[in-house]
């Protein structure tokens, strides 16, 4: 895997020591990270178990071990999954796990995060191009550090606890996002963190770009006419929109330039409208400096990309906090920034979001917002641009909020209470990992949006969705997916039974004891559940001013075991 960190581990832990200076570009290269090599391996396979206590095992691989491979996720949820329901379009979503290490005190030693991506079930045969490129992908998401085991990471963490007073746990996080997928390519933008000790952690930003037809992985030079092509284009951008760094750090011009003498370590992704080429801290200029972002749009460099690998037709999404796209139809690049406002509670040590600006160039507007998170998505549907931002409120709570930046003017257009979903809600978790189904938003035609309900209980519902011709949220369906929740009847009842498309197809008495697994609900009137054998039957739910959740009169907690509401 392009290893973000690459050969900056000594520079990281040499920050426990030192400052934060330039580093010379040789000891910066932010090349791609491989899997670990063959001696590592071998000494992570036969070293002695650390000392220390996990909810499963004494290493972050034994714990994957007994979690079973990330490659299996899909059979695990496949209970949950859904029928295809998008034509020709390819959904993916995404797997998130954690790893935690523990010492025999219970604090964490270390802890890894990363995202495997999938094809929505049933699907995989209609995209073999596809289902290859990301099995490739998801084999190299299980690596720790390029010049450490994870024993070795572990053994670190524990001679720093024990010669310091404020200990911060050890940690790897690798985050995968669908830039692009088209006809063309498959192309995954990962953001990556470590924290191995000392003064700050390092991060950094690298791509993974496939041929969508064959799976197989793509070199720049594939995309590219020639690296000095690349360069003389890279340099370009770089002096029209680094300025300033390049007067405060002499000699980051040479680095760029020598950063393409080897094109196979330079990090770049595909994504529907540029190139985009990543230099992350200490590869141009110091740790303070951050990272640096080359976007070479195709449109402006057609001899450039003279290989057939160009501006992606038709709808798009980008994921970040700023745009640089034609919105006013003037032919011209207009800027689209957005920013959180947040203050700070001092008394209390913690700060919260109090509201957005929104900035296109033509307009400004402030926007007053209390949350706690968001994520940024900027599309062009049908020609016309919207922003979406997705809210984290109390409770797990979200919001998507839309807004309609065409012609520079923001337009509100609602607010849905929802977030971005995997094609279903599903989790596995146990000693020393968790997993999770997550959202992967790429596609404005076709994704799920999850909502929380409580007519059955505090669940989460999905739906398929897509964006309609007034850039609002349309829903496919006029009901929600359920999965993974599971009640246990105390006594016998009797309910209508249905079939899949939900139509009433007789009565069926359910014995005492039997298990009801969630299947889908209005959220309103009713919600199925399928019996062990099968069977649907429909529960039809008054909420009940005085009773609360009841069922013919009588109280749902009264008929089954496991409702749960969040308070």
């Amino acid at each position: 895997m392009k290893k973000i960190v690459a050969l900056l581990i000594t520079c990281i832990m040499l920050l426990s020591l030192a400052g934060c200076g330039v580093t010379d570009s040789s000891n910066s290269s932010g090349k791609r990270k491989e899997r670990r090599t063959e001696k590592a391996s071998a000494e992570a396979a036969t070293e002695p178990e650390a000392d220390v206590v996990t909810s499963t095992s004494t290493d972050v691989d034994d714990a994957r071990g007994k979690g079973g491979d990330k490659a299996d996720e899909k059979d695990k949820e496949s209970s949950a999954a859904l029928n295809p329901i998008f034509d020709g379009v390819p959904v993916i979503y995404s797997v998130g796990r954690t790893d935690y290490v523990n010492d025999e005190d219970g604090e964490q030693l270390y802890n890894s995060v990363s995202e495997s991506l999938y094809l929505m079930e049933g699907t995989e045969d209609a995209y073999p191009g596809i289902k290859k490129a990301l099995d490739s992908f998801n084999k190299l998401v299980n690596t720790a550090s390029e010049d450490y085991s994870q024993s070795e990471l572990i053994e670190m963490a524990k001679e720093q606890k024990a010669g310091s007073e404020y200990f911060t746990y050890y940690s790897d996080s690798f985050n995968a996002n669908i830039a692009r997928v088209d006809d063309k390519v498959l192309s995954i933008c990962v953001g990556s963190s470590s924290y191995y000790g000392g003064a700050h952690g390092y991060y950094g930003t690298c791509g993974y770009v496939y041929d969508s037809q064959t799976g197989e992985e793509l070199s720049i030079l594939d995309i590219v006419s020639s690296k000095e092509d690349l360069r003389a284009a890279a340099q370009e951008i770089f002096s029209r929109d680094y300025a300033m760094l390049i007067e405060s750090e002499p000699g980051c011009e040479d680095y760029l330039s020598e950063s393409f003498d080897k094109p196979e370590d330079l990090n770049w992704c595909m994504g529907p409208t540029s190139l985009d080429l990543y230099y992350n801290p200490y590869q141009l200029a110091c740790y303070a400096a951050g990272a640096q972002t080359i976007q070479i749009r195709y449109a402006d460099f057609p001899n450039l990309f003279n290989k057939g690998y160009g501006e992606s037709e038709g709808n798009w999404v980008k994921q970040g906090s700023d745009l640089m796209e034609d919105i006013t139809g003037d032919g011209a690049l207009d800027y689209t920034h957005f920013e959180e406002n947040i203050e700070y509670e001092e008394d209390y040590n913690y700060s919260f979001i109090t509201g957005f600006t929104i900035d296109t160039g033509i307009e400004s507007k402030q926007i007053e917002y209390y949350c706690y998170g968001t994520t940024t998505y900027y599309i062009k549907k049908d020609g016309r641009f919207y922003l979406y931002i997705i809210t984290e409120g109390d409770n797990d709570s979200s919001s998507l909020l839309m807004y309609e930046i065409t012609d520079g003017k923001i337009v509100e257009l609602g607010e849905e209470y929802a977030h971005f979903s995997a094609p279903s809600y599903s989790f596995d978790y146990g000693e020393g990992y968790f997993e999770n189904c997550c959202d992967e938003f790429y596609n404005p035609d076709a994704f799920f949006l999850a909502s929380r309900m409580d007519l059955l209980s505090t669940i989460t519902g999905i739906k398929p969705s897509t964006i309609g011709e007034d850039g609002k949220i349309k829903y496919l369906q006029d009901y929600y997916n359920l999965s993974d929740f599971v009640i246990t009847s105390k006594k016998e009842l009797t309910f209508d039974e249905v079939d899949e498309d939900g139509n009433v197809i007789g009565e069926i008495t359910v014995p005492s004891g039997s298990d009801y697994n969630a299947y889908r609900t209005d959220d309103e009137t009713y919600a199925d559940c399928k019996l062990s054998d099968g069977k649907i039957v429909r529960l039809y739910i008054e909420k009940d001013v005085d009773l609360g959740h009841v069922i013919n009169g009588e109280h749902l907690e009264e008929l089954f075991d496991g409702i749960i509401f969040a308070g």
